[in-house]
């Protein structure tokens, strides 16, 4: 019975997938507005005005 319980933990662990930890820089920090551009297709100020639009769809609720 141990034995199968000392399994199913090993099992666990060797199935568990890597954590992966994504850059989340601001990419109106990182790109000039060209690489903007090229990266999105968007110009900056269309971009900070389709997040004015859809701000209030994304946010999250307040309790």
């Amino acid at each position: 019975m141990a034995d199968r319980l000392v399994f199913r933990l090993v099992l666990r662990r060797a199935l568990r997938r890597e954590r992966v930890f994504r850059d989340r820089q601001n990419p109106f920090d990182v790109y000039d507005d060209v690489d903007l551009y090229c990266r999105f297709r968007f110009r900056r100020p269309d971009i900070v005005e389709l997040c004015n639009i859809i701000k209030d769809d994304i946010d999250h609720p307040l309790n």
